[in-house]
């Protein structure tokens, strides 16, 4: 294994989670609407788009590199495997009820001038379904799948970088949630986990 070639491509997914947040923070996006007026409204469309075809490239690199195995789900941990895929995939079409999948493409905006933070129909905060469980089920329904393959060291690599990105950025979420809806979503961290249904788990053992 290559030292160079794996601290090169760490590198590169690091910078990328990096650009990826900046690009969506609330002063980016506030600076470009202020400079661009109507045209802010392809910003979304183009933001997905980037943030695709440069995330693809990093990793084939990745893809590239000399490895070696490191933990196989075989035999029985296979059932292991496929249920932690199957509870991602629920996370990831329950929290999609909630969001308003034009929006989250960046083709609503294209046609209507406006976006909504919350990336739903309303742009009211919406705790209903699944939210009442955890409050990010996408970030946790990400960091459940891509520790459900094989792992090789390219792969433990990457699941390290991506990991840490997806709880900083729902950390980072969450100052803009609490920007935006202050008091309002302080009641809801009160009563929903971020990631995991500890809360919820603890009420269903004390009634």
């Amino acid at each position: 294994m290559s030292t160079t070639q794996y601290f090169f491509a760490s590198l590169l997914l690091v910078t990328w989670c990096t650009l990826h947040s900046a690009l969506i923070s609330n002063s980016v996006i506030s600076w470009i609407q202020r400079n661009t007026g109507r045209h802010h409204r392809f910003y979304r469309l183009f933001f997905n788009i980037f943030a695709t075809a440069s995330f693809l490239p990093i990793l084939y690199y990745f893809e590239t590199l000399p490895t070696e195995l490191l933990f196989r789900w075989d035999g029985e941990l296979r059932i292991v495997q496929f249920s932690l895929i199957a509870l991602s995939l629920y996370l990831f079409i329950a929290g999609a009820r909630r969001y308003d999948a034009f929006q989250f493409l960046g083709l609503q905006q294209l046609f209507s001038n406006s976006t909504h933070k919350m990336l739903n129909k309303s742009g009211k905060l919406d705790v209903a379904g699944l939210h009442k469980i955890i409050r990010h089920p996408w970030y946790s329904g990400s960091i459940i799948i891509i520790w459900a393959r094989n792992l090789d060291s390219s792969a433990l690599i990457q699941n390290i970088i991506l990991t840490c990105y997806l709880i900083i950025g729902t950390y980072l979420e969450e100052r803009k949630l609490l920007m935006e809806f202050g008091q309002e979503y302080r009641d809801y961290q009160q009563r929903v986990s971020m990631l995991l249904p500890a809360k919820w788990l603890m009420s269903k053992v004390r009634k």
